[in-house]
């Protein structure tokens, strides 16, 4: 038993010996091998005195002249004679708003709501009141029967005006010509009083909207130029308005453009804009640099320089961040050459190849 134990423990030495010394070698040939000297891009102090972006944004064509249809009441969409991107014209009645129910009968204008088969037996009521009050007033002209006539004949039209409204917000006629461009609703969708039903946009003149965040609003005024980039073709714009107020939910502002040139844009296309802008610093003396050079903490931001071949650590103050870059305080020479790609990467101290 002695004599196993003895064995076993030998193997397990040999064991441990051999590891060790493969370890050991595999040291000497990483020390061998000497580190890649890592290569980063660089911009001098001076040069960052400013900093040149492209804002883009995505953006959506439509007609500079528009509207908006709305439902005028509430129901379901038992016809819709228009799909997203047809042509229209003005007076073309492009859905009708019933209210499905117990009520399984169609009245004489082929809906059926309850209320419009109420107005229309007022009408018919009203219609029978005035012929009667008409004959009677042709068999005896007094003037009695000439007032009766004519009560008569306004109570008619209340209920045919009465009728005619409600009509008017069941069915949902285009006011203009032009192409769709919004279709949010699809026949057999409920909706409600002032839910969307259809954007008409006339074709002749073109715009693109876009949204922007306030802390880019500044940068657009009205005769701003913008590049518009259809599908690659890219052609100037200008700037034509700026909403006042933000969108509710995404606390972003609406901007209109108008591209240059005669040849429209494509209704409903889902195209980019951009902008040109240089930043500066609030600060006279400070840097604007990208935050992907900028290592950030709470206890202490630095970026990286290069100083004969080696990046070096240097503290800095963050000023002001926005968006995508920061504005920084630091005290370093004007030809001192900053890390702008490959900070991330880099150690104190180590090699670097610009």
């Amino acid at each position: 038993m002695n004599k196993k134990i003895i064995v076993a423990a030998a193997a397990l030495a040999a064991v441990f010996i051999l590891t060790f010394v493969i370890s050991k070698k595999r040291t000497a040939v990483e020390q061998s091998v000497p580190k890649e000297v890592l290569n980063v891009t660089t911009q001098s102090a001076d040069a960052s005195t400013k900093l040149a972006q492209v804002l883009e944004y995505p953006a959506l064509t439509a007609g500079d002249q528009q509207i908006t249809l709305s439902a005028n009441a509430a129901g379901t969409i038992t016809r819709i004679n228009f799909d997203l991107g047809g042509k229209v014209f003005q007076g073309k009645q492009l859905a009708v708003i019933d209210e499905i129910g117990n009520n399984f009968e169609i009245g004489e204008n082929g809906l059926k709501s309850a209320a419009v088969q109420a107005l229309e037996l007022e009408v018919e009521s009203a219609e029978e009141k005035y012929k009667s009050a008409k004959r009677t007033y042709q068999d005896d002209k007094t003037y009695t029967n000439k007032k009766a006539k004519e009560v008569a004949e306004i109570n008619l039209e209340i209920a045919e005006t009465a009728l005619n409204g409600a009509l008017n917000n069941r069915l949902v006629i285009s006011p203009i010509s032009g192409t769709v461009t919004e279709k949010p609703v699809s026949q057999g969708d409920s909706v409600s009083v002032g839910q969307k039903i259809a954007t008409i946009s006339k074709t002749a003149l073109t715009k693109v909207q876009f949204f922007v965040d306030k802390e880019d609003l500044s940068n657009f005024k009205i005769g701003t130029k913008i590049s518009i980039n259809e599908d690659g073709d890219v052609k100037e714009g200008i700037v034509i308005r700026i909403s006042p107020q933000a969108d509710p939910e995404t606390k972003r502002f609406l901007i209109e453009a108008s591209p240059s040139g005669k040849s429209p844009l494509l209704i409903g296309s889902v195209i980019s804009v951009s902008l040109d802008v240089t930043r500066t610093p609030d600060t006279p003396g400070n840097l604007i640099l990208p935050l992907s050079a900028i290592t950030l903490s709470q206890n202490e931001s630095h970026i990286f320089i290069i100083e004969n071949g080696h990046a070096k650590k240097t503290a800095v103050s963050v000023e002001k961040v926005q968006g995508e870059y920061a504005e920084i305080k630091t005290d370093i020479a004007k030809d001192a050459r900053i890390i702008i790609k490959g900070s991330k990467l880099v150690e104190d101290g180590e090699e670097v190849s610009a």
